[in-house]
């Protein structure tokens, strides 16, 4: 169906889930308003930059399988590079270490796991209760680890776990054992395999911008500035409840209205404007470390590691190439370690998983990670999500608890595709208090 000529819509965030947002909207001929708060787009995929060399803050793949993906024109594609899906972990507990080059979740050994030694039922409450479902040597080295973050397990949701790649271990030489128990709901949501054991024929293709996401959002803004998309950046918005009404501001200016609404970013604005309750803001403190790499020869593989570990402050190595420089990132646990150690423990990694590059550190930064949310923030969210039409303006539920742009592009999708015809439908039929 074609959308009504009144159809309009609001989006709050440039990121990649905004922009492609805007994108599919504008592709079914609807107006569509973009606004970012900062002078750029791009999100948290901004790239960092020390001495006039980029940097990738973190492994951000694009997912060329999705269907939002084929959203980008060939003009941009040309200037990704498309891969293999790549990826491996370290784990290191109490002296007994794995490392595998198909896994990016922890692997432990036989003779420190045993399937007879998981409990009967998953529970997934608080990330506390999800690690207890494990052997004791598995929980109580990955609740140890998780603290690292400065987060205790007991006050955060069981679902957090995705975020933090340990949703699901692996058991070393048990992959047939594995293959029966994951049958079972519960040990289907904890036990993993690896990929290509399950799916030996086939592979995962991902995508990065050869010079960077800063030049990739730039193309990006042009691009959607020709499909008819206002985009606004420098434009913080606000909402105000006004009696029945939802008003739009930026700063001392009032916008005209909208009919529609993705909030593709930080949910605390918007929660406060439809005057619900707060979020508990839970934060994990974290510090990255961005090197060139030297290569005597051969190119560097797109690759990310995960390591979960007692021994080093580190918790994932991405290796990658921007402008045909190889490039190196390092996350952290925000730790008394100085960049020489952190240094000395990345060559001890790399060589473990088959590199000998010689590394060159260049800057750090420090950050809070928003990765986590707890029981009550998931009960907030949900109410959110649930609400659909405010006041005559439909909020789309943009993804605030799913893990991964994917996820949350996915969710905007169905909802888009839902069409006007359940916009005018609702408008008419629901008002739901954002206090209820």
């Amino acid at each position: 169906m074609s959308p009504s000529k009144s159809t309009n819509y609001l989006i709050v965030g440039g990121g990649i889930t905004g922009c492609v947002s805007a994108l599919l909207l504008a592709e079914q001929g609807i107006s569509v308003t973009l606004c970012e708060s900062s002078s750029h787009l791009g999100g948290i995929l901004r790239d960092h930059v020390s001495s006039g060399e980029r940097f990738f803050t973190s492994c951000q793949y694009l997912s060329v399988n999705e269907p939002w993906f084929q959203l980008l024109p060939s003009t941009i594609r040309r200037e990704l590079a498309e891969f293999e899906h790549s990826y491996g972990s370290v784990t290191d507990f109490e002296q007994h270490c794995m490392t595998t080059r198909s896994m990016a979740m922890p692997v432990f050994a036989t003779e420190k796991v045993r399937l007879e030694e998981f409990s009967a039922n998953l529970d997934n409450a608080t990330l506390s209760s999800r690690l207890s479902f494990y052997p004791e040597f598995v929980e109580k080295n990955l609740r140890s680890w998780v603290r690292r973050y400065g987060v205790e397990p007991e006050s955060v949701s069981g679902e957090n776990a995705a975020a933090l790649q340990i949703s699901r271990v692996h058991l070393a030489n048990h992959d047939a054992a594995v293959t029966v128990l994951k049958q079972q709901p519960d040990y289907d949501a904890s036990l993993a395999l690896p990929f290509k054991y399950r799916h030996p024929d086939q592979s995962i293709q991902a995508a990065l911008p050869t010079e960077g996401f800063d030049a990739f959002f730039e193309l990006l803004e042009n691009y959607m500035i020709s499909r008819g998309i206002q985009v606004m950046k420098n434009k913080p918005i606000k909402l105000r409840k006004n009696g029945m009404k939802i008003q739009f501001w930026s700063r001392s200016e009032r916008m005209d209205y909208f009919d529609n609404l993705i909030w593709a970013c930080n949910p605390n604005p918007l929660l406060r404007g439809l005057e619900f309750p707060a979020l508990d803001n839970v934060h994990g403190k974290s510090e990255t470390h961005f090197y060139d790499l030297d290569l005597s020869e051969g190119s560097v593989d797109t690759c990310y590691y995960q390591i979960f570990s007692d021994q080093t402050d580190i918790n994932r190595l991405f290796t990658y190439s921007v402008a045909g420089k190889p490039k190196l990132t390092v996350e952290c646990f925000a730790g008394n370690r100085d960049k020489d150690q952190i240094s000395t423990e990345v060559h001890i990694l790399l060589r473990k998983l088959g590199h000998e590059h010689t590394i060159n550190w260049q800057s750090s930064t420090k950050e809070k990670r928003y990765i986590f949310y707890s029981e009550s923030d998931k009960a907030i969210l949900s109410q959110l999500a649930a609400a659909q039409t405010i006041n005559n303006c439909r909020i789309l539920d943009a993804g605030w608890l799913d893990f991964g742009r994917n996820a949350k592009i996915n969710r905007i999708m169905d909802q888009i595709d839902q069409g006007n015809e359940t916009h005018d439908a609702l408008s008419g039929d629901i008002r739901m208090s954002a206090a209820s």
